[in-house]
């Protein structure tokens, strides 16, 4: 994809960028890719959900280690003011409430 100079940012009808794909599915090493391609960390997608909190959302450990390290905000909020560590709160993702609140 990127030696096709295919774009970092292209947008799906929900507004998500490949960043927001990969992390949603937790993959890793996609993930890793983007950002030393130089993906936009902070994109919003549709209702301003950035990466982190969809991977908040769905749970996936490794992909919130390799955000976090990347330096993604955990203060964000979406349109309805919520935090990644507030979507992992109302999921019960204890492990993943542990990792945004460190």
């Amino acid at each position: 994809m990127l030696n096709a100079k295919a774009s970092l940012e292209a947008r799906e009808g929900d507004q998500c960028t490949p960043l927001h794909v990969a992390a949603v599915n937790g993959h890793t090493a996609v993930i890793q890719i983007l950002l030393s391609a130089k993906a936009e960390l902070e994109a919003k997608a549709r209702l301003q959900y950035t990466a982190l909190h969809m991977v908040a959302q769905k749970g996936h450990k490794a992909a919130i280690q390799v955000l976090l390290a990347a330096g993604a905000s955990k203060h964000t909020k979406t349109n309805t003011g919520k935090t990644p560590l507030d979507i992992a709160r109302e999921r019960n993702l204890q492990e993943i409430v542990a990792l945004l609140q460190g």
